[in-house]
């Protein structure tokens, strides 16, 4: 069996392919198109609910949930509308959604958060390091007194290098 195009034949599997792939497009266009018809309405009907909340009340009690509908949607999908919602006119939210990538509301919450977070580590305390330093040396099998010789010798190079570096430059001004 084959069926005519404009000036190709397609075969049975070619024309099978071809409505696939339609089907595949209608589908990633409607899944778009559910962030911002369903995700992003569902944000915004629980950002208004906690606006209303009373003073000291931390979350959405199930009656309100229960009244408005929402109780049926699993919390993981409402905690992502939320935030969808909350950050929707967030400059890179707005690029994310242009992009057109995106045909889940969770994956694009989480390259959303992925993009917007603090590639910076917090600063340790000396006694922190010296907690993880410690534990990486019996992991390792190494011996206190060995690390702390090997410390010294590295901290007078690292010494030496800075006084040479100051040297060099005091005598090129």
């Amino acid at each position: 069996m084959t069926a005519k195009t404009e000036t190709v034949e397609l075969t049975a599997n070619q024309q099978a392919g071809k409505e696939l792939l339609k089907k595949f497009k209608s589908h990633q266009a409607s899944d778009r198109k559910r962030i911002e018809d369903w995700d992003l309405p569902v944000g915004k009907l629980i950002l208004s609910l906690e606006s209303e909340m009373d003073e000291g009340q931390s979350y959405l009690s199930k009656a309100v949930l229960k009244a408005h509908f929402l109780d049926q949607i699993p919390r993981q999908r409402r905690n992502t509308a939320k935030k969808l919602a909350e950050n929707w006119n967030h400059e890179v939210m707005v690029e994310l959604v242009k992009s057109k990538r995106f045909t889940a509301a969770e994956t694009l919450v989480r390259e959303f958060v992925k993009q917007t977070s603090e590639d910076e580590t917090p600063a340790k305390t000396a006694e922190q390091l010296a907690k993880s330093v410690v534990a990486l040396l019996q992991k390792n099998g190494v011996q206190l007194d060995a690390f702390a010789s090997a410390l010294v010798a590295e901290y007078s190079a690292q010494s030496e290098e800075t006084t040479q570096d100051i040297d060099t430059n005091s005598e090129a001004a």
